[in-house]
């Protein structure tokens, strides 16, 4: 049986739930024991009501994809089959807005807090993303999976997780015995952040045993366009140059060396996750969503302004997270 738990946080990754963290203990000790443990992170400009439709349609249709894949055996032996039938969820509900449920002057203010919500992402990341995965690797017998997806400003929030647990490294270590497979969805972070000496340079030799699956789109109009527009005005990083996004253009050379091996994928309609390499085969798995997005079935997700940049609700994508985290 699986379980989700939702953790709601203030603007500085503090936990509003005062019960969180007894339920996380509970959930990781006896008679539960999961042996699989998702942690999400949504996006920018998501309300508390837009995570929590977000993270149940997304967990209960991944789950359902991957039943689907071992012929709806949830009792499968495979490693895919225990993700879904016997996994814990804990999704961050991070405040990502200006307001819980913005009126009109929110909404048209809100595209200025471009640089506020990029950084307030790696506070959560640091604060409450950290805390809840110290909680799930220290004082218990190692996982056997330890799954991380986030989503635009959400992939922030899964690496800088991780870069301050490894900054934290003396007092807890993620166990060599478990598997570490970080999703980034669509990623709103530079193509060279997770180079050396950069703000997740250290992801890459910190933890040997983890491996990334990266997504890029050329129809992720928000990645695209008004990312790097958006970067060419930050007065606090390198004023006028203009930046390309991970979930856009891919990882740069310095980064596949760093991760390598690298091996790139496309994904189109009726995606099963088969081409997806195995563990061993590949570090990092960068995979092409443009074909899918240019599918006619994709146009209800194609807005306006963000392009296909949230369309993320695809069987063909559940087929690919479940291909990664399975194999």
């Amino acid at each position: 049986m699986s379980h989700f738990l939702v953790v709601p946080t203030d603007e500085n990754g503090l936990f509003l739930d005062t019960q969180i963290a007894s339920d996380l203990r509970t959930a990781l000790a006896a008679p539960f024991n999961f042996q699989d443990v998702y942690l999400y992170a949504h996006g920018w400009w998501t309300s508390p009501q837009q995570a929590m439709q977000d993270y149940n349609q997304f967990t209960i249709e991944f789950a359902r994809s991957v039943l689907n894949r071992l012929g709806g055996n949830a009792a499968a032996s495979s490693s895919a089959g225990a993700a879904a039938a016997g996994a814990l969820g804990v999704g961050v509900q991070w405040p990502s807005m200006l307001g819980q449920s913005p009126g009109l002057i929110a909404k048209l203010l809100e595209p200025i807090t471009f640089y506020q919500m990029e950084t307030r992402a790696n506070a959560i990341g640091a604060n409450a993303g950290y805390a809840l995965l110290r909680s799930i690797v220290r004082d218990a017998p190692p996982r056997r999976k330890l799954n991380l997806i986030g989503h635009s400003f959400g992939c922030k929030v899964i690496c800088s997780t991780l870069a301050e647990l490894l900054r934290d490294r003396a007092a807890v270590q993620l166990p060599g015995a478990t598997e570490i497979n970080i999703v980034l969805l669509q990623a709103a972070f530079d193509d060279d952040d997770l180079e050396p000496d950069n703000i997740y340079g250290a992801l890459a030799e910190g933890i040997p045993n983890a491996r990334l699956l990266v997504t890029t789109s050329q129809l992720d109009k928000a990645l695209g366009t008004y990312f790097p527009e958006a970067e060419a005005l930050n007065l606090f990083r390198n004023f006028g140059q203009r930046r390309i996004a991970l979930g856009y253009g891919g990882p740069t050379a310095k980064v596949e060396q760093c991760f390598g091996p690298v091996q790139r994928i496309s994904v189109g309609r009726g995606f099963d996750g088969a081409a997806v390499p195995a563990r061993g085969a590949a570090r990092m798995v960068v995979a092409d969503l443009s074909a899918l997005h240019a599918d006619s079935s994709s146009l209800p997700y194609n807005e306006p302004l963000a392009g296909h940049h949230s369309d993320i609700f695809r069987d063909e994508i559940y087929a690919l997270i479940a291909g990664f985290v399975g194999s």
